[in-house]
């Protein structure tokens, strides 16, 4: 069995039995442990130079073996003479290496390290150059492996014959330097005798000076110099910096809105540049097949504003709204760092929040995509970091900004006025400065309370005035407001209730012999992809460290109570938690027919912050920082790549696209999920079907036939990566149900046409 074979036998066998994911993801991982640990040790000096640097050419083997196998059958598919000249390379490298690192460490001398540079050259020459043993070949009549193996051996036998006569030398002269030490100790002891006589003494006895004193610990207390910096304070800004970049890059890589209603976002922000100073509550979005879908949006609008008017002084571009909005996850990033390390944060625990943060799924999506949830908890966050620091009017108006850019802010509003009160009125516990008169900081109480219900009212009254007067909508908060109360009215007095009745959207679909539609199911007439109520959610936008972070903190606070190293290390401010419980409790409820995840973020750095606090309590919280670092990295990319995707016309969606530009039907109209990338079809499409997607789902083949026809749909579009199965609720409308895809392949009627890896084209039936 050759290498190849070999290679590929064991790969068979891993993934027959692993799958083939899994072993790929174990060697990442391993991968990233050993460059994680490697590069730690590096900058604490635990670790030679030369060792990291293999560790690390170790570590990013492993990391490339689990990105792309390709790499193993490459080197197994070379030839027998490219292998010899890549061992001889590699040979040659590490004896270079380590020959250069003994020298820099004064562990080798110039003048005996000559032959092993000059070995190491040879043969790094050899390996590159193939041709220079041509004529060694040639003269002696051997193979070129024979040859490569005489001209190694023979630098090895003289280095070897080099250091026997070194040895030599250094034998003899070792031989003479012990004599005369001998003679100088016996006439060192004799004058010190005689001078002990004389001046009647005992005789001394024999000491060693501490100056001379020398072994492992002496040595290792010489060389072991500390950095000036603690990692744990470099990597906090190599953090920030690498998540801003990444997420930067990938936005740029793929400058087309695509995700969600990032495009109806980016639309009205174009819209707005066009309106600007007047503001914009619209979305003109170009479609495929030459119209424009208006769009209203009745609710906040200053970040579409502020993008606006950025865009109008750089120029419009994509490009400049991508920018605009990864300067938001940077100051996400940084006010996290501010939150964590405020009155004397854990190094190590500031760290860790921020990788977890910095590798939240939903945080990465959002600040790619062209939503208000990245700014709007960038807002939150500065706002609270500067109420901690007493900087209450500057702490107004960034809870102001949040407030115009997104209503659910206004959330926050009973825990920052709480915290702006108990900031105020706690004492300073500073020695430099005595603690002012109670009536004194009252006073400044009551003042600073007074502007920051100005500055906020002025921001809450301006935007519910521009939507009254350019959107002729009322402002979303009182609107949910009045329903809240007509709500709680009627369950406490039903009598007074009034009859609900149906609304009419559109032209909707006759009654047709359908499962019933419960109400509870009815409440959800549109999709949300991070819905709640699925759990699969908590993880793809919550993602695993999260809830890992909130585990080792309660395993850390746990632990800490119960041993007796913990207890003098100083408890974490609660205050974040309450701020993060009194924000998300209250839209649980709000959201509570549709919980989207993204809502929940500006709540998230508030409640993870206490548990990351408890998890630097636990034993050996360093090596737990490293792993936590490699399954961010591990995380983040994955997100990333997913965003990527997300973001991306694939050439299989292109192709179908193509085909239904060459290929019309009659009716134009097409059936199919709504994802960003509808808008490039060369025909209308239709999805909610008026809001009675799910009595599509619930009945039969004759049913849907009979909707499709009432909304003049000709085709119907499947996108394969959206086909699941749902439960019985179909709480998710945001995939093709398996067992829909199911009937309708089993069904002649529809007729498929078209077939790629992406994506199956069915006619529908006449």
């Amino acid at each position: 069995m050759n290498p190849q074979q070999m290679i590929d036998a064991v790969l068979f066998f891993v993934s027959q039995w692993c799958g083939t994911t899994a072993p790929r993801f174990a060697s990442t991982f391993l991968g990233l442990v050993i460059c994680v640990l490697t590069v730690t040790g590096l900058w604490e000096r635990r670790v030679r130079a030369a060792a990291g640097i293999f560790r690390l050419v170790a570590g990013i083997l492993l990391i490339v073996i689990g990105l792309d196998t390709y790499i193993l059958h490459w080197l197994v598919a070379t030839d027998f003479l490219t292998r010899i000249r890549l061992l001889m390379g590699l040979l040659s490298v590490v004896v270079l290496g380590v020959t250069l690192e003994a020298i820099r460490r004064d562990q080798l001398k110039e003048r005996y390290a000559l032959l092993w540079v000059a070995t190491g050259l040879i043969v790094l020459m050899c390996a590159f150059f193939p041709l220079a043993l041509s004529f060694l070949t040639s003269v002696l009549g051997v193979q070129y492996a024979t040859a490569a193996v005489a001209v190694v051996f023979t630098f090895l036998v003289l280095v070897a014959f080099h250091f026997s006569i070194v040895l030599s030398g250094f034998h003899e002269n070792q031989t003479r330097i012990a004599q005369r030490c001998a003679l100088l100790e016996e006439r060192l002891e004799r004058l010190a005798a005689e001078v002990a006589v004389l001046k009647g003494l005992p005789s001394p006895a024999a000491a060693v000076s501490p100056a001379f004193e020398t072994g492992p610990a002496g040595l290792r207390a010489t060389a072991s110099l500390k950095r000036r910096w603690p990692g744990s304070i470099v990597a906090v800004p190599l953090v920030i910096l690498v998540a801003t970049v990444a997420v930067y890059v990938v936005g740029l890589a793929t400058p087309q809105p695509m995700i969600g209603d990032e495009v109806t976002h980016y639309y009205m922000l174009v819209r707005q540049e066009q309106t600007w100073p007047a503001p914009n509550f619209k979305a003109d979005i170009p479609m495929g097949w030459g119209g424009v879908e208006p769009r209203k949006y009745p609710h906040t609008f200053f970040w579409h504003y502020l993008g606006a008017t950025l865009d109008r002084v750089l120029g419009p571009s994509v490009a400049v709204v991508q920018t605009y909005q990864t300067v938001f996850w940077l100051q996400f990033l940084v006010a996290a760092f501010y939150l964590a390390r405020g009155r004397g944060g854990d190094r190590r625990a500031t760290l860790l929040f921020l990788l977890i943060l910095a590798s939240l799924p939903m945080g990465i999506i959002f600040s790619v995509a062209f939503y208000q949830d990245v700014p709007v908890a960038a807002q939150i966050l500065t706002a609270f970091c500067l109420l901690d620091r007493r900087r209450w009017l500057w702490a107004s108006i960034f809870v102001a900004a949040s407030l115009a850019m997104k209503e659910t802010a206004i959330l926050f509003l009973p825990a920052f006025f709480l915290f702006l009160a108990w900031r105020l009125l706690m004492p300073v516990k500073d020695a430099d400065h005595p603690a002012e008169p109670v009536r004194k900081r009252a006073a400044r109480l009551i003042a600073a309370l007074t502007m920051a219900v100005v500055i906020l009212g002025i921001s809450m009254g301006l935007t519910a005035r521009f939507l009254r007067v350019y959107a002729h909508a009322n402002y979303y908060p009182v609107t949910e407001l009045q329903h809240f109360v007509k709500h709680w009215q009627a369950r406490l007095n039903p009598a007074s209730a009034p009859t609900p009745a149906v609304p009419a959207v559109g032209n909707g679909p006759a009654k047709h012999d359908v499962a019933a539609v419960t109400d509870t199911e009815a409440e959800i007439i549109a999709n949300h992809p991070g819905d709640l109520r699925r759990p699969v959610n908590f993880i793809i936008y919550g993602g695993v460290l999260l809830w890992l972070g909130l585990l080792m903190g309660v395993a850390g606070r746990v632990w800490a109570a119960r041993s007796s190293v913990a207890p003098g290390l100083p408890n974490p401010p609660v205050w974040p938690l309450l701020v993060g419980v009194s924000y998300c409790l209250p839209l649980a409820y709000a959201l509570r027919t549709a919980p989207d995840a993204r809502f929940f973020l500006p709540g998230i750095p508030f409640l993870l912050l206490p548990f990351v606090q408890w998890a630097v309590r636990l034993p050996r919280s360093k090596l737990i920082v490293s792993i936590v670092a490699v399954l961010a990295i591990l995380q983040g990319g994955q997100v990333l790549a997913k965003t990527y995707r997300l973001r991306q016309v694939s050439p299989d969606l292109l192709a179908a696209i193509e085909f239904i530009k060459k290929h019309p039907t009659s009716p134009r109209t097409v059936f199919m999920y709504p994802e960003g990338n509808y808008r490039l079809f060369p025909v209308p499409h239709q999805w909610y079907l008026a809001y009675h997607l799910r009595e599509f789902w619930k009945g039969d083949n004759d049913t849907r036939i009979k909707m499709l026809h009432e909304y003049d749909v000709g085709v119907i579009v499947v996108k394969k990566h959206l086909i699941a199965p749902v439960d019985e609720a179909i709480t998710d409308l945001g995939v093709y149900p398996d067992y829909f895809v199911r009937d309708i392949k089993a069904d002649p009627r529809f007729r498929k046409v078209f077939d790629n890896p992406a994506v199956t084209l069915y006619l529908v039936p006449p």
